[in-house]
């Protein structure tokens, strides 16, 4: 039945409409990106925009004026804008990405430094290689709190406060974080002391985000929790 399913299926047109955007995506990899800390909830937002689904200002006809409402912006809110706007990009991507690029990550970028829309938008480092589990978490909350933050401002008639995002987006990757290593922590407690014991998986110890050890005692990675107090207190 799956198989036959398979066959029947169509592919979303919005890979039409990204590629003619973004140039040309291996769209399998698109698909097939997860996170191993999010909760369906955190991944909603990201994923409506990969199926050109996110509700944004030039798709509804009852906006008299869709102009982006990043301080200093004239141009139109769109989904690819999101990711294009400059001022979104100097508060929010661009803080983001040299993040990741300080815990180690892949990033991509464009020749004049800015941030690299089909990265942002689809995940994708090269034609054959997109984020894995942990990049994949990073931006689905960035795009969660962005969009959040976007919708805010459209609501209340007032402009954006990426900064604030921002650090929404390191409150819940942590939240998200200590979340995951208490879940496995519960688990190697109630294995400890059985016939059979058993030990957290060594390939998930050393992960960049999250080091965890024999006894699934967690430790955050600090960069983030110093890179939060940053952001805090320049606020």
């Amino acid at each position: 039945t799956r198989a036959r399913s398979y066959h029947k299926a169509k592919a979303p047109t919005s890979q039409i409409a990204w590629t003619a955007r973004l140039g040309p995506i291996k769209w399998l990899l698109v698909w097939k990106i997860k996170s191993f800390f999010c909760s369906p909830r955190d991944e909603l937002t990201w994923l409506k925009l990969q199926h050109r689904n996110l509700w944004v200002a030039n798709r509804d006809p009852s906006i008299s004026d869709p102009t982006c409402n990043a301080r200093g912006c004239t141009d139109a809110e769109s989904m690819m804008h999101l990711a294009s706007c400059r001022f979104i990009q100097w508060d929010f991507w661009m803080p983001l990405l040299k993040l990741m690029e300080t815990l180690g990550m892949r990033t991509r970028r464009n020749p004049n430094g800015s941030a690299n829309l089909p990265f942002l938008i689809l995940g994708k480092i090269e034609y054959t290689k997109h984020v894995d589990t942990e990049e994949a978490g990073i931006l689905f909350l960035a795009w969660r709190c962005l969009y959040a933050e976007i919708v805010r401002a459209r609501l209340e008639n007032t402009h954006l406060h990426t900064r604030k995002a921002y650090a929404r987006t390191l409150q819940l990757l942590i939240s998200r974080l200590k979340a995951n290593g208490t879940y496995w922590y519960k688990w190697y407690s109630r294995t400890k002391g059985t016939t059979h014991p058993k030990q957290f998986p060594k390939r998930y110890q050393n992960r960049k985000l999250l080091q965890t050890n024999n006894t699934a005692q967690f430790k955050i990675n600090p960069i983030i929790l110093k890179e939060l107090h940053k952001v805090r207190t320049n606020l």
